[in-house]
């Protein structure tokens, strides 16, 4: 049996084998992260993930980096008095033994000013930093996302 792999696919495969190594012992462990794939002109894309901390104390997340885009920021989305918006996180603490879902209508990344346009297959590197300086890379697979899962409009 053979399997065919695009250059693309093989790609992204590395990039998730490295982040595993890079990441070992780490407290945060990262499952689902993605990027909804966007149109081309979009300055802004979401990013999204699962982050479950293994450690047995609170762990901060301070920053998230990306060369892909000129800064990234933690959102939490909200509604207050029937006005739906976003609000800039300056750090996301997740409890010992917790888990946080970064996630459409809730606590997100805003991935703002990408570098390049970014489709189906891409794959976005994201730098998580914590509180004490260590790093989590996470590579997260840009992916088409069933309609009503996009996130083009903000309101700051």
């Amino acid at each position: 049996m053979s399997y065919l792999i695009n250059e693309r696919g093989l790609a992204a495969a590395l990039l998730i084998a490295v982040a595993s190594i890079a990441n070992a012992g780490a407290p945060l462990e990262v499952s689902d992260a993605r990027v909804p794939e966007a149109p081309p002109v979009s300055t802004v894309l979401a990013g999204y993930m699962k982050i479950i901390n293994r450690s047995s104390d609170a762990v901060k997340i301070v920053e998230v980096r990306s060369s892909q885009f000129k800064h990234v920021e933690i959102h939490l989305s909200e509604t207050r008095d029937g006005i739906a918006r976003m609000v800039k996180q300056d750090a996301l603490k997740i409890a010992a033994g917790k888990t946080v879902d970064l996630a459409p209508g809730g606590l997100h990344l805003m991935l703002i000013e990408p570098q390049q346009a970014l489709r189906e297959g891409d794959v976005v590197v994201l730098t998580l930093v914590l509180d004490g300086g260590r790093e989590v890379t996470v590579n997260a697979p840009v992916r088409r996302e069933a309609a009503g899962h996009e996130h083009h409009h903000h309101n700051h």
